[in-house]
């Protein structure tokens, strides 16, 4: 689970050519695979490091409490009867949504009432040290800034999809790191914005945060 920065460029001759600037991933085999690749970026870790610690656990006691709330309607649902899995299904589906809205929520007031919930570096598995998350004016100077992510495949895949017990959906612990990742890129001047994930995934709901936070401002 991490995320790309890379920025592309054309030269006075008409060549193209990208600079990849920084990695991450939270897992070791993956970083391992990185840094595998000489000179090719700075390699951080999880995309959590990115938030102040204080809304980090805020966003995880939200995410808890709807799943609280989700297992417990069913679990009541299950004393009636055998539970359909439309029935599941939906109150997955409204539950996830409702918890994706206070996410968001949360994420909008903080950065409303304070200046900066995200930090500017980040430990590089490469340099061995504190490395900057974005590329700073002096690296990126007139290139176009790509940000490629992954960071919610796997509630939404079709493998976890074929086993319904996994398949969460927004109420997935995958959800905190998408929402940091796309609002700490909100406050970065982004050219392009690349997420890989299954088809499963509930793209409405994906795409109207995506919308309400980067489409209406020109992205």
């Amino acid at each position: 689970m991490g995320d790309s920065h890379s920025s592309s460029s054309s030269s006075s001759a008409g060549a193209k050519f990208m600079l990849k600037f920084r990695s991450s991933d939270n897992q070791e085999n993956c970083r391992r695979i990185l840094l595998s690749h000489s000179g090719e970026g700075h390699v951080q870790g999880d995309i959590l490091e990115r938030i102040q610690h204080k809304h980090l656990h805020a966003l995880k006691s939200i995410l808890q409490q709807h799943v609280s709330d989700f297992t417990e309607q069913l679990e009541k649902a299950k004393t009636e009867g055998p539970v359909p899995h439309e029935y599941a299904n939906t109150l997955k589906r409204d539950i996830g949504q409702a918890c994706l809205k206070e996410l968001r929520l949360h994420l909008e007031t903080a950065q409303q009432e304070a200046s900066e919930i995200f930090v500017d570096e980040a430990f590089c598995y490469r340099c061995n040290k504190a490395c900057p998350i974005h590329p700073p004016a002096s690296v990126r100077g007139g290139r176009n800034y790509i940000n490629v992510g992954g960071n919610v495949c796997i509630p939404w895949s079709g493998m976890n999809q074929s086993v319904k017990a996994k398949a969460k959906g927004w109420l997935s612990e995958f959800t905190i790191p998408m929402l940091v990742w796309l609002y700490d890129l909100r406050q970065q001047d982004v050219t392009f914005l690349i997420q890989e994930c299954s088809v499963a995934c509930c793209r409405v709901a994906w795409c109207s945060v995506v919308y309400v936070l980067f489409c209406k401002d020109g992205l």
